[in-house]
């Protein structure tokens, strides 16, 4: 099923919060424009947060190139560990599924569902916070073939959502350049007829023992994640760059010599998105007293010395502590069956920390092709 939404409506939710994206382009001024924001697995949008606009004139077109059913918290032992814990608000319905069943393909369903499921719900509750990630009026769940591969769609007036399926830990770049692709074509069907901007990747990538030509851009002292399937995503980038009018923003890390912007999430926002909270209902800061040594820009050398994070090594008694804590930040409560604890914050994305998802994100900037076609 397709259908044309109408311009009229795609700016219907333009309400007046603030715009947290730094991406202000000559189209976002002048006319309305398409944003998309593409992650390998459907819980990685906080990498690139702060980079996410939310003028009324961009309607923000969310992919994610896998349904994340690799994960390991979809086996059933864990998943019983993980309900019994009852640290969060939100458990996607199928989790319950995934305990009762001893058949491979009824798990490996049920855990895309609830990916799919936790995917939407962290994108509706975040529209508390940015209004782009709402879907709007007039929403409608579709199917179609986006590279090669049955995609699922949310679309709604204000914004749209794509769940590709490239398979967890199979991502190559041109999958995901065909599925970008495969999307485009359905402006002016079950998209409003607009160009493409630019595109946001939210695909961190770091990996110290890399030994290749790009091997220079890894650093021992940034976070370590050599997930293949967001390196494909980020080898993407120079091809699909073309495809729009304003660029491509891949997020890395801090010591990258690629990177060339910085960007801050507000200190409420980032609480919002990722806070915990103790048993007497205190928020988590323990990170917070941890990073406050460290100041970085782009182009900052690596530190002299990372500290040790002990609460993020898995084995101390700090980390016993965060077991406990209630996820009640809206990426914590969304995706929080998906952490052996919780997601950990950061001020930045350094060795050792956990922090997959930092406030101050730095981002690689490759210039756009033309207007779209």
């Amino acid at each position: 099923m397709t259908r044309r939404l109408k311009l009229a409506s795609v700016l219907v939710l333009a309400v007046a919060l603030a715009v947290t994206g730094f991406i202000l382009t000559r189209a976002t001024q002048n006319q309305p424009t398409i944003q998309i924001i593409l992650t390998p697995h459907p819980d990685d949008e906080v990498q690139a947060w702060s980079a996410l606009s939310a003028s009324p004139n961009i309607y923000n077109v969310f992919i994610t190139a896998t349904n994340g059913e690799a994960t390991g918290f979809c086996k059933p032992e864990i998943v019983q560990s993980t309900l019994a814990k009852a640290n969060s608000d939100f458990y996607p319905s199928t989790l319950q599924t995934i305990v009762n069943s001893s058949d491979q393909a009824a798990v490996a369903a049920a855990c895309r569902e609830a990916r799919a499921e936790s995917w939407n719900h962290f994108l509706d509750r975040a529209s508390t916070l940015n209004r782009s990630t709402a879907l709007g009026d007039d929403v409608a769940a579709e199917t179609l073939q986006a590279g090669g591969t049955k995609t699922r769609a949310w679309v709604g007036s204000n914004s749209a959502r794509f769940m590709a399926d490239l398979g967890d830990g199979k991502v190559t770049s041109k999958g995901v350049e065909n599925v970008v692709k495969d999307v485009l074509q359905e402006r002016g069907k079950m998209l409003p007829d607009l160009k493409l901007s630019n595109i946001v990747i939210a695909a961190y990538y770091n990996d110290p023992l890399l030994k290749s030509s790009d091997g220079s851009h890894s650093s021992a002292a940034a976070y370590d994640y050599p997930h293949p399937d967001h390196k494909a995503v980020q080898d993407a980038a120079v091809n699909l760059a073309s495809f729009t009018s304003e660029g491509v923003w891949v997020t890395t890390h801090p010591f990258d010599d690629r990177a060339t912007l910085m960007s801050t999430i507000p200190k409420s926002e980032f609480d919002a998105l990722m806070e915990n909270t103790a048993a007497d209902g205190t928020r988590w800061d323990g990170w917070k007293k941890a990073f406050a040594p460290f100041r970085f820009e782009v182009g900052s050398n690596p530190p002299a010395k990372i500290p040790a994070f002990r609460y993020a090594d898995g084995t101390t008694a700090e980390f016993e502590e965060l077991k406990t804590l209630k996820h009640t930040g809206i990426h914590q409560e969304a995706y929080g069956w998906l952490a052996a604890a919780t997601w950990i914050p950061g001020e930045y994305n350094l060795a050792g920390s956990g922090a997959l998802f930092a406030r101050h994100q730095f981002f690689i900037q490759i210039e756009g092709g033309g207007e779209a076609e």
